[in-house]
């Protein structure tokens, strides 16, 4: 007569503890994984800003040293802004988040490093593409469109002071903040982002005269910075009151 084995079964308090035990390991596994995709992500933000920083280099070396500069006309969509100084640009303010417009016949392949694929805009690029005027998610600094000028004392403020600089002009190159990428930012945490208003633990990337790329604090990048007319609009940082004379890095 044959005995039949029987193999014994968990019991549901072994199930429940092996259920708990996965959810433990989910649960520690999950922020490990975000955390390494927005590592990913910075690191794609650096190659673009870098990329930025190149092509706004290989713009300056074939126009006499200068930046972009925007002339009113120049452009369609641009109508809504004031022409400013001898050369009818617009000012630094508005030249903040549209001078990569001007590296547009040159180098088309910009759009696709200041519209980032993330979240929300590509359906800023498409209104942008509807109305020609391309503001993008970075910013450079106002310094890059006013003459030293126009970061002294002098009251009021003249539209001459307003032009393309050059980059020899750049006191301290690698402390001065040349490209700013706004939309790094926002790979933060949520949780960083809304309660982190000195920017101690936001992070973004930012570009500077020497041609360095680096992902920094936000209360890295310190002032004074200008609050003057034609880029407070825009936010009264992104330049010392130096101008391309002063440092924006601590």
């Amino acid at each position: 007569m044959r005995h039949k084995h029987t193999h014994p079964a968990f019991t549901l308090i072994e199930l429940l503890a092996v259920i708990a035990i996965v959810g433990v390991l989910i649960a520690l596994a999950i922020p490990a994984l975000a955390n390494a995709r927005r590592t990913a992500r910075f690191t794609t933000s650096l190659s673009d800003t870098r990329q930025m920083a190149t092509m706004l280099a290989m713009y300056t070396s074939d126009n006499r040293d200068t930046h972009p500069y925007i002339v009113a006309g120049q452009f369609e969509g641009l109508a809504h802004l004031e022409p400013v100084g001898p050369n009818s640009g617009i000012a630094p303010g508005a030249h903040m988040r549209r001078w990569h417009m001007a590296m547009m016949n040159d180098q088309p392949g910009i759009l696709d490093l200041v519209y980032p694929q993330i979240e929300f805009w590509p359906d800023i690029r498409e209104r942008a593409n509807e109305s020609g005027d391309y503001q993008a998610s970075v910013f450079t600094t106002a310094a890059l469109f006013a003459a030293p000028a126009y970061f002294s004392d002098t009251q009021p403020i003249h539209d001459h002071q307003l032009r393309a600089t050059r980059t020899t002009e750049i006191r301290y190159p690698s402390d001065k903040m040349i490209i700013y990428n706004w939309s790094s930012t926002w790979l933060n945490p949520p949780s960083v982002i809304e309660s982190d208003e000195e920017g101690a633990r936001t992070r973004a990337t930012y570009s500077f005269g020497d041609g360095s790329v680096e992902l920094l604090y936000m209360n890295q990048i310190d002032g004074p910075f200008v609050d003057r007319s034609f880029v407070s609009w825009i936010g009264s940082g992104f330049t010392t009151t130096d101008g391309l004379a002063g440092r924006d890095r601590r």
